[in-house]
């Protein structure tokens, strides 16, 4: 239960983070391409998170390297 609570309040935080930041902000009314840059780093570093997690069994090429497609 604790580590949930971890879990949680560590997103809660670097949420409220990224919602005050300043520069996402001004990036955000910009009319180009910086909303969708946001968006693919954003689940870029989802991906690298949840193949960290991964056993070494499950991965490809011998867990040494995350490919995306």
């Amino acid at each position: 239960m604790a580590s949930i609570i971890a879990i949680i309040g560590a997103g809660a935080v670097g949420a409220l983070a990224y919602t005050f930041s300043d520069t996402f902000w001004f990036s955000a009314v910009e009319g180009e391409v910086y909303a969708s840059s946001s968006l693919f780093t954003a689940l870029v570093f989802w991906a690298i998170l949840k193949w960290k997690t991964l056993p070494m069994s499950l991965t490809r090429i011998g867990g040494s390297f995350l490919l995306l497609t």
